[in-house]
């Protein structure tokens, strides 16, 4: 995951909140917390798992999520919290506080990316904590998910739509991005420390107060 508490880019989401919510691909984080992301526990997903399958990444183009084109296909895939994070979205997306992605196959979403660079009390962070808050803030944005679907998983798929996700923040200004993910997803952690993003702590976290879960940042 890679996971987004949605690549926080990851996984099995769960439990209330947002992902640092961001980020988190749907990465199977060991319990399954979902990348990042948590709006009631969202995390950003490993997007190493699973498949081995090698994909020509020349079929695959990133565009900015079409809510009318891409919700049914993006919802075959996201789990039930991640298809309600889809469900708020608009009105962020509309307003600018908050851009996603989308991996397009032939017309068909087969993985998306939700970065938050404003913090918005309708996007269900539950609870809003400080650092919440704090990693979208000033030049700061928030990984709350990156998820693709099994079939393209270890082909460079969740790489494609993280990169999106970074030039993104970075022409609006962000200096940092932020996730968080899941402790026991070995294969998150792995993808991060090859990428560049640096371990910043490990916490427990008041939407999963149980759950030892680990905060990464990127220089942008």
């Amino acid at each position: 995951m890679i996971g987004v508490r949605g690549l926080i880019v990851a996984a099995a989401i769960k439990s209330a909140r947002p992902t640092i919510r961001a980020a988190s691909l749907a990465w199977r984080e060991g319990d399954r917390i979902s990348a990042i992301q948590r709006r009631q526990g969202g995390y950003a997903r490993d997007p190493t798992s699973d498949h081995h399958r090698i994909i020509a990444m020349s079929e695959i183009t990133v565009r900015p999520l079409d809510f009318e084109k891409d919700t049914e296909k993006l919802k075959s895939f996201l789990d039930k919290r991640d298809g309600m994070r889809l469900d708020h979205l608009p009105p962020a997306v509309e307003a600018g506080d908050c851009f996603a992605f989308v991996a397009d196959e032939d017309g068909i979403a087969i993985g998306w990316s939700v970065v938050h660079i404003k913090f918005r009390a309708d996007q269900d962070w539950d609870p809003p904590d400080d650092d919440t808050v704090r990693f979208q803030s000033e030049d700061n944005a928030y990984l709350e998910n990156i998820e693709v679907t099994a079939r393209v998983r270890r082909g460079g798929v969740g790489k494609k739509l993280l990169r999106a996700a970074e030039d993104e923040a970075r022409k609006r200004g962000k200096k940092t991005l932020w996730l968080h993910t899941s402790e026991n997803n070995t294969l998150a952690h792995r993808f991060y420390d090859r990428d560049g993003w640096t371990l910043d702590s490990t916490v427990y976290p008041p939407w999963r107060p149980a759950a030892r879960t680990r905060i990464y940042r990127k220089a942008l």
